[in-house]
């Protein structure tokens, strides 16, 4: 594909404090891609970077090849072709549906402005509230508005920080497939920024993920989950814990929930390994090491438990919802993954700092 956009080692900065450094990346022609990291980690200052609300102090930013933005000459924002949805979708009240799409057409003709405005309202399934106001629509449907004006002007890309942030969980998800086919449709090539792993899977083509002002991976989302580049991008992006392993002159993986595979053979014999364990991975077998639960969570079709090896070290499981078990239980536990995830131990740091408090969104019954 055709690069659209080009960062290339941009660094930002608001007075002495440095909030983005040396960071790069490409997006492809109609990809859709996703800034994910913690709040802070200077995702939302990278994306007006881009839209051209924040300078930059190093490096440049091309838009098919046009430089855009470098140190001290940047285009503004209103030549760069680049539409913007905000957070709070920054909708003007007293106008309806229609003419807050038609805002930003007014280098149209009449004809013109009124065949855009009924293609965009098509496009996001629209039309029939076409005469209301802001405050008669659902959040949901605000948010369709905000995307069609903002795919009015037909940019040439769109940015949009945490679009769903305003919607409660369920339409949240719902939401971000039905953006991703709507763009699909319009084959535009977009750019969103949030802290939400499941929206970021839900509509990405690539995803980056960042922290403290860097870039620690830029990729597919199924490599981002299955392949993470660094122990940060294995916790952000999966529920999981970290335990302790070393590989035997066998090649196998010697860990406290048994022996893995090591199918590409990356780790030289005797080396010391920190193993991300996701709870979906743990599973119940006679052979397995006795595991004491500590919690239980129902959650429908599967109950979550925190469990404590024999080490002392805690993590989750998830079993089908048919299995119950209770506080002070024993449960004998073994590892089994398609895809492991470890990195070399790194003793100055404690496995368990990595540990992704996987209880708190969700209330645990202690048994």
């Amino acid at each position: 594909m055709t690069a659209l956009l080009a960062v290339e080692s941009i660094e930002c900065r608001f007075g002495p404090r440095t909030i983005i450094e040396d960071f790069s990346f490409t997006v492809s022609e109609g990809d859709i891609n996703t800034l994910l990291g913690p709040s802070g980690c200077g995702k939302t200052t990278l994306l007006q970077a881009i839209a051209g609300f924040n300078p930059v102090t190093q490096g440049t930013i091309r838009l098919h090849d046009q430089i855009i933005a470098q140190p001290d000459d940047a285009l503004p924002p209103e030549k760069r072709g680049i539409g913007m949805v905000f957070q709070d979708y920054a909708l003007f009240p007293h106008l309806t549906v229609h003419d807050n799409i038609g805002f930003g057409l007014k280098h149209l003709d009449r004809v013109e402005r009124k065949s855009r405005i009924r293609e965009v309202l098509d496009l996001v399934q629209m039309s029939e509230l076409a005469d209301r106001y802001p405050h008669q629509l659902s959040g949901g449907q605000q948010q369709r508005v905000a995307l069609a004006r903002a795919l009015a002007p037909k940019p040439r890309l769109l940015l949009m920080d945490e679009p769903f942030s305003n919607l409660d969980t369920e339409l949240r998800r719902a939401l971000a497939t039905e953006v991703r086919d709507i763009l699909k449709r319009a084959g535009i090539t977009a750019i969103m920024v949030t802290h939400d792993r499941d929206e970021a899977f839900a509509i990405s083509d690539h995803i980056g993920v960042l922290d403290d002002g860097h870039l620690l991976q830029w990729d597919r989302p199924e490599v981002i989950y299955h392949q993470p580049a660094t122990p940060t991008v294995a916790s952000f992006v999966g529920d999981g814990t970290f335990i302790e392993a070393r590989v035997r002159e066998d090649g196998w993986i010697e860990s406290e929930l048994g022996l893995l595979p090591d199918p590409d053979e990356r780790w030289p014999v005797g080396a010391s390994l920190d193993v991300f364990v996701r709870p979906d991975e743990v599973l119940v077998e006679a052979s397995g090491v006795e595991a004491r639960v500590l919690s239980r969570a129902f959650m429908g079709t599967q109950t979550r438990y925190g469990v404590e090896l024999p080490s002392g070290r805690r993590l989750d499981a998830v079993f089908r919802a048919l299995h119950r078990h209770k506080a002070g239980d024993y449960l004998p536990l073994t590892l089994h993954t398609d895809h492991l995830v470890a990195f070399p131990a790194n003793r100055n740091y404690n496995p368990a700092d990595w540990t992704v408090e996987t209880l708190d969104t969700r209330e645990a019954v202690n048994l």
